[in-house]
């Protein structure tokens, strides 16, 4: 019995070493990766909110400046940012969850879903393409006039596409890989197709709900939306407020969402 408690003693003893240890390694990461972050923020190249989890713990939380500057508002882990690209990851999820429930193949086209779509390279183009950048759109982001003209559009998402997408393909659907933002706006559409729901409302049902993003949602120029962050430029003469873009239009499912650090921890906890 001795040699038992002495045994589990030990074993007690060595995981407070081991915890210690782990600890002591997660203070040592956080400082280092802090250190990187705030001189990125000294040098006026970020201004948000930091949140690094490994192995289920967070290893750092910290914000870095304000959310609004004419407010003189600070960041916080509550603060709504606009994700961008990182829409797409939902869009995605959208439609493999659309897959499960047998309502769509990815070998399927877009004109088995969008008739109005170009049916000379809708006929050819496939889901699973569209996911993958490798369809051959181009990527309409990079059109001379997007900045210009069509961030500014008020038009419904399928008006847009309708208006902006045309069949002129960089390269057959399937040889090549190029990053492709036409792709994930007409995923969208595609989810809104067969749901015959907006998209924004799909997300809600299908993702935060689920997940308890209560923080989470697409942009609406029209909406107020609270502890939403401003948008900056920073050049030779300091900060000046960003250019206005309509996301619900211009970008949609490609890039459209907003959300927070803490939300965006339930996401990755949700796929893993």
């Amino acid at each position: 019995m001795k040699k038992i408690n002495l045994i589990l003693i030990l074993l007690l003893s060595l995981n407070t070493f081991a915890q210690k240890d782990i600890s002591n390694s997660n203070k040592e990461k956080a400082h280092k990766i802090d250190l990187i972050i705030g001189k990125y923020h000294d040098y006026n190249l970020f201004n948000g909110s930091a949140m690094v989890v490994q192995n289920g713990e967070i290893i750092l939380q910290k914000n870095y400046g304000k959310a609004d500057m004419g407010w003189n508002i600070e960041a916080t882990s509550d603060t709504k940012f606009r994700i961008g690209s990182v829409t797409k990851q939902f869009t995605g999820m959208l439609i493999m969850q659309l897959k499960q429930e047998g309502k769509i193949k990815l070998d399927d086209k877009i004109s088995d879903y969008l008739p109005w779509f170009s049916k000379t390279v809708g006929s050819k183009i496939t889901i699973h393409q569209l996911l993958t950048h490798t369809s051959g759109l181009p990527n309409y982001t990079d059109f001379p006039d997007f900045k210009t003209k069509m961030v500014f559009e008020n038009l419904s998402a399928k008006d847009f596409a309708i208006k902006y997408f045309k069949d002129n393909l960089g390269f057959e659907p399937g040889t090549k890989q190029n990053y492709c933002n036409i792709g994930y706006y007409l995923l969208g559409l595609i989810i809104e197709e067969i749901t015959k729901k907006a998209y924004e409302e799909v997300l809600k049902e299908k993702i935060f709900d689920v997940i308890g993003m209560k923080n989470t949602g697409i942009e609406n120029p029209k909406e107020i939306i609270s502890n939403l962050a401003q948008g900056y430029d920073f050049d030779y003469d300091g900060y000046q407020k960003t250019d206005y873009i309509n996301i619900k239009t211009a970008v949609f499912s490609a890039g459209g969402m907003y959300s927070t650090a803490n939300d965006m921890r339930k996401w990755d906890d949700a796929l893993y």
